[in-house]
This record gives C-alpha cells, structure tokens and sequence, in this order.
C-alpha cells in the first residue's frame, strides 16, 4: 500500500481534491481551519491501494497555530511518503513557496495546480514548470472526479530528491529572512518563464462590503434580514407545513389509545412526553434548516472570510484572532461542534477562550425558546427580540474573553493570515449535502435524546417520591419538589415558580427540551408554536410570566446559562476538567447577573416609564462620579509628594 500525502495552503483546494479522488464527503471551507486534524482513507486505483492523507493547510514548514504543528508534525514523521503539493493556480505565486520548502527539505513532491474557476488569472505552462523544478506537475480541475481519477500512474510514483536550483551551501547558513527573499525571487522568475498573466484581480464589491464605515453596518443588515426570513415569513409558512404534516401520523395513534387504553398515564404519555415533544422541535426544524442554508451562503459565497478579517482587530484586543469567528458562527449551529473548532487557535490560553465563550451564543436549540417566548410578548416585532439575543450571547462572551485574557488566560499577540477567496455562486450540490448533513445530525438528536429526555421528565413530574401517579406537573411530582428547593434562588430575576426552574433543570440535558416542556407542563399536545406562546401568557399554567421583565429575564437566562451536557463533556475533553468547572460556575454566574440586571430595568421602566429611569441612572452615575473624584483627591492629600512633602496639595506631576 502506497501512502499519498496532500500538503498544501489553506484555500488550495486540497480538502476538494480528497474528496473527489477518495469519494470522501469532508467539510470544505474557503478560509483557514476547515481541516484541523490529519484525514486518512483508502482508495484502490488500478489494482493498487493507496492510503490519501489531507492534511491541515500550511504556508511553510514553521508552525504558528495548532493545525499547522499537526501538518508539519505528520510530515516530518512520514519523510519518505509521497507528498502531493496542491496549488491554486490563481495563487501560485504565493502557493509555490511552500512547494520549495518541501522541495530543500528533501521531500518527494508532485505538483497538482488546481484550476478550479473557469476564468484564470494566469496560464501555466505545466510542461515548462515541471522541467524548472525538476518534478512531475499537472494542472487539474479537483472538484472534477473524472479529472482526478484520471490522472497518470506516474503522478503518485516516486521520483526521488530533487535539489533547487538557488540551493547551494551558503543558502543553508543565511538568515530566514535572506532564505524567504531568495525563494520569492526565484518564483517571480520562474512563474516569467511558465506562465502568462490574463487578467488581474479586483473585487469591487470589496470597497462596500469591506468598507470602514460601512461593513459592520452591511453586516448587521444581512443577518437581521436573514433572521427576518428564517424565523417569520418563509420559515413560519414551513413550520406550519410541517406540523400538519406530522399530525397526519400522531391522530390515528393517539385516537387508537385514547380508545383502547383510556386517557390515563399511557395516553398522556405519547400525546404529551412523545408526539407532543417531538410536534414541538419538527415544528421549528424549518427554521433550523433555512439558518443552516443562510450560513452556508456566507461561507461558499466567500463572504465568511471577509466578516472574519473584519472582526480581527475587535477579537485581537481580547486575546484572540480572526480564526475564532469561524468558531462563533458555528456555536450559532452547535455549540458541541464549535468547541471542537477552537484547537486553530494560535495558542492553548487562545483555544481555552474560545472554547470557553462558544455555549454563550444563540445556538439552534434554542430557537424555539425565542420563538415562543418573544412572540408571546412582542408579535411580529420578535425579530428584533431575535437579533438582541443574538447579540447579547456576542457581547457577553467578548466580555468575558477580555476578561480572562486580562487576569487569567494572557495570551500573547497572535499571527492572522486569511485567504479572500473570489465571491463565487453556491454549489446546489454542495449546499443540499451541507443541509442533509446538518438535518440529519438535528434529528437523530431528537430521536434519541430528546425522546428520552422527554420522557423520564414525564415520569418524574407525573409521579411522588412513593411512586404514585399524581398527574402532569403536579405539586406533589418528584421534579416538582426538587425545583421547589431551587426555586427561590430565581425569585430575584422574576421567575422563582418551580414550573420554569424544572424546564432549566431539563436545558441542562439539551437546550431542545425547554420548549417541549413547557408544552407538556402547560398541557399543549398540538406542538404548534402558536398555542406554547399563548399557554405561558395563562396565570392558571404551571408556567406563566406575567410581564415583559420576567419573560426577558428568563429568556436571557436560557440563553446564557450552563451548557448542555454534551457541550460540557466537548469541554472537558478540550480544555480540561479544571477549566470546564470554571466555566460552567462562571456562565451560571454570569447569566444570574445579566437576567437580575435586565429584569430590574425593564421592570422599572414598566412601572415609572423609559425617561425617568433614565433621568434616574444618569443622575446617580453623576454622584458617583463627584464621589469618586473627591475621594481621589482626598486620597493624593493624605499620601503626599516625595518632592514637596505634600505641600503641592496633591496636584504635583511626581505625586504618585
């Protein structure tokens, strides 16, 4: 069995050439990161097997993030493998330094140029630049599987070292900086013989989108545009859709039972733990997919690497770089997988951050908690509640970075290098897979464990500790006794009623159940979303909020509050046992004090009306700040100068 490795820079299209050529379905990516870890399969090509490995992308053979060490780590281990070096044929001039690097390092190289886009910058001669380097070079279009299954026997045979043609002994003892500027020479005059320039490259839509005044602004447009598509207009059509559809399967049952076994335990059962659960999540999976299909357009459009330079000067300022955008927007789908993405940063306090701060963000499964509870209170103008809470899962998690970048994980300043890939039309292919993918992990999630979830919640709050049925969400259930215990701890955020801390009880398991279960508290077996949000606004249901504040409070709380548990043991396995505690105590923590802090402020508004607490607010923070000055003067009296004996009466420039 012959081992192929595939090397080459981020965006090259490496990951598009191991698919094709494997028949692999690995996630592709326009920006760095995508591949984090060494991928290996097998593929058998007339006769012989061969064992492709892609590996992380690489600009040369010095590490500056963690996906690069693991490349540059696996090459060094397997020196006398085949290395194929991807290029993009519209980047080769940059591409082509890491091909002699590996070629000085005295690896075997072949050369695949990818031509993937049908308009070239630039002609290669491929003949030509094979007899410059001295090794085997093909120009190929990877996402092509007939382009790559076809390729010459002699391309993965080994040819042996090659020495470049600048290499001699005085290159060996020049400085990093004399070797970079010989090799870049050396390519300039290469690519003069080989290749021919057709057209340059310019992105005008580049000076709007990436525009210093308008850019964020653009930004915050689309996604509010896209939150107003995915969660009212087309997504709200699809969810009832959907949910009648399902119905079509969940009457026959329940009818057969309702029959056959009466309306006891075992038809409360699958109508409200079983159907009712799974009515309520299928009834926001549209959501779910159409935010998927939104956030696939950002990153094969190219745009995700231009939101990921615009957010690199914010996030260095607390310890972290572009990379980590890549790692937010995708806690925006799954906080578990997300996690799993902070090992690209540069190092183990950056990673620990952003590992950290992923469970902050508004991930799929709690949609529904914003559906129901936003449009219980705010109706149509929910899609601003949608946006904020968005935002407040942003905001709180740089705030808590810069805080641990500051006292407790420092980090040093970071390298960013990004690839602006052209702004190229989404594969359908591509964007179909992607969705699948994504909507099958979604519902083998509600197949499993929120079905299970449901249903011991079901039994302990339909049972009393001596095991007797009392009915659902009884007073006297299991579950009910042991969210009395807690209960009063949230009474200072506006919702201290053990109905809504047995629904917390249960986020901790998935975020998915909190909706489910408050339908089964509240006894709604449709799953429409419709009637969840109108059964919280009932003072008789066990989970009711009687005003804005306590709604808002709660709905910031389930955003903010401990992960889910698969979300912790991500974080364990990443970050450690020490650090998972912490963070879990400090995102409780957290989230106690931005609920107590929105609570009290809506509430006083509610009561005394927006321009009187603010008049209010303004006034105090100008006591404050009177106070806060006199004591500093004070203070610079009592300590005095070195110079003056405090004679200066603290104003002198040499007092502390």
């Amino acid at each position: 069995m012959k081992n192929i490795i595939l090397v080459g820079n981020p965006n090259c299209g490496k990951s598009t050439f191991f698919n094709s050529f494997t028949g692999a379905k690995e996630h592709i990516g326009n920006w760095h990161g995508v591949t984090t870890l060494c991928k290996e399969r097998k593929v058998e090509r007339n006769g012989k097997v061969y064992s492709v490995v892609d590996t992380p992308g690489i600009y040369s053979l010095s590490a500056f993030s963690f996906e690069e060490e693991e490349s540059i780590k696996y090459l060094n281990s397997h020196k006398r493998d085949k290395i194929i070096n991807i290029c993009d044929r519209d980047n080769i001039q940059k591409n082509l330094y890491l091909s002699l690097c590996l070629i000085e390092e005295g690896f075997d190289v072949s050369l695949l140029i990818n031509c993937t886009k049908k308009k070239a910058k630039r002609v290669i001669d491929a003949t030509k630049l094979s007899n410059e380097l001295g090794i085997k070079v093909c120009l190929v279009n990877a996402s092509r599987k007939n382009e790559t299954k076809n390729l010459e026997e002699s391309f993965f045979e080994k040819k042996g070292f090659v020495i470049p043609k600048y290499f001699d002994e005085n290159f060996k003892n020049k400085s990093e900086i004399d070797k970079a500027k010989i090799r870049y020479e050396y390519i300039d005059a290469l690519l003069e013989k080989t290749s021919k320039k057709v057209r340059e490259s310019g992105e005008k839509i580049d000076r709007i989108l990436l525009n210093k005044f308008l850019a964020l602004p653009i930004f915050f447009v689309l996604m509010l545009g896209i939150f107003y598509l995915t969660f009212f207009t087309l997504g709200n059509r699809l969810s009832n859709l959907l949910n009648g559809f399902f119905e079509l399967f969940s009457h026959p049952v329940l009818d057969f039972l309702a029959k056959n076994v009466g309306k006891g335990f075992l038809f409360n059962l699958f109508e409200t733990a079983i159907f009712g659960g799974v009515s309520t999540i299928l009834s926001f999976l549209p959501q779910v997919v159409l935010l998927f299909f939104f956030l696939n357009i950002f990153e094969e459009s190219g745009y995700l690497s231009r939101v990921a330079f615009l957010f690199d000067d914010l996030l260095s300022k607390i310890g972290l770089s572009g990379k980590s955008v890549y790692t937010i927007l995708m806690s925006f789908g799954c906080s578990t997988s997300a996690i799993m993405t902070s090992k690209i940063s540069d190092s183990e306090n950056a990673k620990t951050k952003a590992a950290i701060v992923c469970p902050y963000q508004s991930c799929s499964a709690k949609i529904p908690i914003y559906m129901v509870l936003g449009t219980a209170f705010f109706g149509r103008a929910n899609v601003f509640v949608i946006f904020l809470m968005y935002l407040l899962g942003l905001v709180v998690s740089l705030v808590v970075c810069g805080f641990l970048d500051k006292h407790f994980l420092k980090n040093t300043e970071q390298t960013f290098v990004i690839e602006f890939p052209e702004y190229r039309l989404v594969s359908f292919k591509k964007t179909l897979y992607f969705l699948y993918k994504n909507t099958k992990e979604f519902l083998e999630k509600i197949a499993s464990i929120l079905i299970c979830v449901n249903v011991v919640l079901f039994v302990l709050s339909s049972f009393s500790f001596s095991f007797q049925y009392v009915g659902v969400a009884s007073d006297k259930s299991i579950l009910n006794t042991i969210a009395s215990l807690i209960a009063p701890i949230f009474l200072p955020l506006g919702f201290g009623k053990s109905g809504a801390v047995s629904v917390l009880l249960g986020g901790f398991v998935a975020k998915e159940v909190i909706v489910s279960l408050i339908a089964l508290f509240n006894g709604v077996s449709s799953g429409l979303s419709s009637e969840i949000s109108n059964s919280v606004l009932n003072p008789s249901n066990p989970i009711y909020f009687g005003s804005i504040a306590s709604a808002v409070s709660f709905l910031s709380f389930a955003v903010l509050y401990v992960p889910c548990l698969s979300s912790v043991l991500m974080l364990r396995s990443e970050v450690g046992k020490k650090w998972t505690i912490i963070a879990v105590l400090m995102q409780f923590f957290v989230a106690y004090i931005v609920s107590l802090f929105l609570y009290n402020g809506i509430f006083a508004v509610e009561i005394f009306g927006f321009w009187k607490v603010i008049i209010f607010v303004f006034a105090i923070a100008v006591v404050f700040s009177c106070v806060f000055v006199i004591l500093k003067k004070f203070a610079k009296k009592q300590k005095g100068c070195v110079s003056c004996n405090g004679d200066c009466g603290g104003d002198c420039d040499k007092n502390f």
